[in-house]
């Protein structure tokens, strides 16, 4: 058995670049296993740095880039694979949440070779209204015929999960909850070596009592946050996307790489998401990672990452001011050993993954 690994477009600092080393190093960890990278066909995709910016503060995948890749990719496989690949073969693609070409593809395969197993990591979906993919027409209706075509879909969370599966249509043709048996929950792959070495500092000794690394936009709930930066003179806010003016007590740092980034996170002794929607909070991941207290929402996937931390969530947005109090307080004991142990149980999210396509 063969898995055909298709990796999403590796934007530089953002996670699909750690994606693309990442699953391959852990296809190796499995002698038996033989896989193939499906690449484009065109090496200067490769030259072009896959990013409008510089640092983690440039949030999103340039959509003619990533078209650019999925065609090199789907004729790369044409041309050179079509006729290596054989009954019981996986086909597994990286992230299928951005809207392209990989529903019909896979659709193509499954017409051609019904044996062959489809998998895919959605990572995000057609739910986070304001948020940039998910405007795109049919979005929702791509997510179903993922379903309905492949034969299992990676999730990061559990609240992700249902809330996928609670947009399937009622249909005579597969009932729900055979459809929702397709969907996996593996969290999401991080690895502690994607910190660069980078550690907590003692909290005494960090810069900044609040840092707030989200975009300034209306689903991260921006306006929110210029509103607290202004209630509360005495706390030191940091923000990594620029707000236009700042007061004296917010600083905006656009932080050059993960490292940069990371090295910002470590000197802020709290991390404040203010989202209206996620289906797996990497920035409370991140966090944890550098011993910074995370602070979230009470709903969407938090509660499953940060677990009893509920003095750190805020179910209304005028319980916001608490949660930051309560999250700076904690800053006065030690890190909490929980939240590595978190971090760790992410390194599994590949071999979970992995395991579910070699039928173990």
């Amino acid at each position: 058995m063969v898995i055909w690994h298709f990796p999403v477009l590796p934007v530089k600092n953002r996670y699909p670049e750690e994606w693309f080393h990442q699953f391959p190093e852990e296809y190796e960890k499995h002698k038996s296993l033989e896989y193939v990278s499906v690449l484009p066909d065109d090496d200067h995709l490769f030259s072009v740095p896959f990013e409008k910016g510089h640092g983690p503060a440039d949030m999103f995948t340039d959509f003619n880039a990533s078209i650019r890749w999925e065609l090199g990719q789907i004729r790369n496989f044409m041309n050179q694979y079509r006729d290596k690949i054989r009954p019981k073969d996986v086909v597994f693609f990286c992230d299928i949440d951005f809207p392209g070409f990989v529903a019909p593809f896979a659709h193509l395969i499954k017409t051609q070779l019904p044996d062959v197993k489809i998998y895919g990591y959605l990572h995000a979906g057609s739910y986070c209204k304001d948020d940039l993919f998910c405007n795109t027409p049919g979005k929702l209706q791509t997510e179903i015929a993922y379903l309905a075509t492949f034969d299992g879909v990676f999730v990061g969370s559990e609240y992700h999960k249902n809330k996928f599966c609670g947009l399937i249509p009622r249909s005579p043709g597969e009932s729900q909850t055979l459809l929702a048996d397709k969907v996996h929950v593996v969290g999401a792959p991080f690895y502690k070596s994607q910190l660069r070495g980078v550690e907590g500092k003692r909290y005494d000794n960090r810069k900044f009592d609040v840092i707030y690394p989200s975009r300034i936009d209306l689903q991260k709930k921006a306006d929110t946050f210029l509103g607290l930066v202004n209630r509360f003179p005495d706390i030191k806010f940091v923000c990594t996307h620029n707000p236009g003016i700042c007061p004296p007590n917010l600083e905006y740092q656009h932080p050059e790489g993960r490292e940069g980034y990371y090295k910002l996170l470590a000197d802020s002794r709290t991390c404040l998401s203010l989202a209206k929607e996620e289906t797996f909070g990497y920035i409370a991941l991140e966090a944890m990672a550098v011993g910074t207290v995370p602070i979230g929402p009470a709903n969407y996937s938090y509660p499953e990452i940060l677990k009893d931390m509920w003095a750190t969530m805020y179910t209304r947005d005028e319980g916001i001011p608490l949660a930051i109090r309560q999250a700076m307080e904690m800053t006065m004991v030690t890190i909490n050993p929980f939240w590595y142990s978190r971090v760790d149980e992410m390194e599994q999210s590949i071999p979970k993954m992995i395991r579910v396509m070699l039928g173990e």
